[in-house]
């Protein structure tokens, strides 16, 4: 977890997330998800934001991010960035750069 400025929006961003070959489809990847959230909602975050597979994560509460709303500091995906809005208007404020945050 990444402490970030998304636009407007201070969040955490979660990555990379992996689990062991021999450990898959128990459900650690979801069990570590809903911690990683739980963690960061803790610590005040207004959202939790990812790059990563919609099909997977939109099952865990993620949204997708309007298409190209938020500026990286790298290449990305603009489809597979989401977000666990964690206050209300969340997507309203997820427009300009992204970038570390104290």
């Amino acid at each position: 977890m990444t402490p970030v400025v998304a636009g407007l929006i201070k969040g955490h961003l979660l990555g990379p997330l992996a689990v062991r070959p021999s450990h898959k489809n128990r459900g650690i990847g979801r069990e570590l998800v809903r911690i990683a959230v739980e963690a960061a909602r803790r610590k005040g975050s207004e959202c939790v934001i990812l790059v990563g597979d919609p099909p997977y994560y939109q099952p865990l509460g993620f949204e997708k991010v309007a298409y190209g709303a938020l500026t990286f500091p790298g290449p990305v995906d603009f489809n597979r960035v989401l977000v666990v809005p964690m206050i209300e208007d969340v997507h309203a404020g997820l427009k300009g750069d992204i970038h570390w945050r104290a």
